[in-house]
């Protein structure tokens, strides 16, 4: 890899197309993809600069292994890219998470990553999203249901974040093809047919259990809220628009920056407006400040590819530096107006 390129960026983001139609609009604006890989999207924020390159390659491809080991293939050269262009941070997004291996295991064969700070943003994002069940709790009783749908990586922090909360008084069902070992009060559902009427909050983690009007008819209490935090959204749009009442409904895991900049459209990204930013976008940029402020800028101590205390409290203290507001916001309907509230 050549090191005398002078450095351009600070942040590198590797996404992926989210359908078809996110395709096209991306072959527009960014001409054809080379070697599974479009040329990057330029943004900044403040002093510091980035590029999101999208690998040629839709959501489910990671479920094939040949697509898989082409898209892993892809996100090694775009990483090769970002890192020759300076880039400090690289955060992984999307369906490319798993591209790097566990730990990033494919990336630690390469010795010129070994300053380069790695992340997959779930810290942030999870930061974002328990902010948004955390305001649902607060206009519902402690006495009122709570269904969580998915049993992962997410979701399970929903339920240790309620539980944590409520104390013993939790009404919390989980959804869940797994079994998981969890607080005793917690009844464990592993199938859409075994969900009972009542749920004031219905937390959306996985798009996977295919539920319908009917059965969200059913099961939503008056006035209930929807916490969906899936991508793509665990409850479409056609079965959402069907719901009679509609309920009140937040798209989670965002954040909303003041000082976002980029000229693209953001339509691109799936948001009405530049300010709006998936928090494993902003996990790379907080990141990225905290590299150029820590006197040795090595963050290598911490595991960007997890979730833990210490990932959320260095974060923690960025966001709340770089004035991150947390929207409650139903992208489905913008025009009921949004939310934003401090982190």
């Amino acid at each position: 890899m050549s090191s005398s390129l002078k450095p351009e960026i600070d942040i590198g983001i590797i996404a992926n197309s989210t359908s078809p139609s996110n395709r096209l609009a991306l072959k527009a604006e960014l001409g054809e993809p080379q070697m599974g890989f479009f040329p990057p999207l330029k943004f900044s924020f403040g002093h510091l600069k980035g590029h999101i390159i999208p690998l040629d390659i839709q959501p489910g491809d990671i479920f094939s292994s040949h697509k898989m080991t082409l898209a892993r293939e892809a996100c090694l050269l775009a990483t090769d890219r970002l890192v020759e262009s300076g880039a400090k941070v690289v955060c992984f997004t999307a369906s490319t998470k798993r591209l790097p291996g566990k730990n990033g295991v494919y990336l630690l064969e390469k010795p010129y990553y070994k300053k380069t700070i790695f992340s997959i943003g779930d810290s942030a994002t999870t930061l974002s999203f328990l902010a948004t069940i955390k305001q649902g709790l607060k206009i519902t009783f402690e006495h009122e249901k709570v269904v969580v749908i998915g049993g992962g990586f997410l979701g399970l922090e929903a339920v240790k974040f309620i539980t944590k909360l409520r104390g013993g008084r939790q009404n919390l069902s989980l959804l869940s093809a797994h079994t998981q070992n969890l607080h005793a009060n917690i009844e464990i559902l592993q199938g859409v047919k075994q969900l009972e009427e009542g749920a004031k909050i219905l937390i959306v983690c996985t798009h996977k259990h295919n539920l319908d009007a009917q059965t969200l008819q059913k099961i939503l209490a008056k006035d209930a809220i929807v916490i969906d935090v899936a991508a793509p959204p665990g409850i479409s749009w056609p079965v959402f628009k069907e719901l009679k009442p509609r309920p009140k409904r937040w798209s989670a895991g965002d954040f909303y920056l003041e000082n976002i900049d980029y000229s693209f459209s953001p339509e691109i990204l799936s948001f009405p407006n530049k300010n709006f930013f998936y928090g494993c976008f902003t996990e790379a940029l907080c990141l990225a400040l905290a590299s150029s402020k820590s006197k040795n800028g090595n963050l290598k101590k911490f595991n960007f590819f997890s979730v833990n205390d210490a990932n959320q409290a260095l974060l923690q203290n960025y966001l709340r530096q770089i004035q991150a507001k947390v929207p409650l916001v139903d992208f489905f309907c913008l025009d009921k107006g949004m939310e934003v509230i401090d982190f």
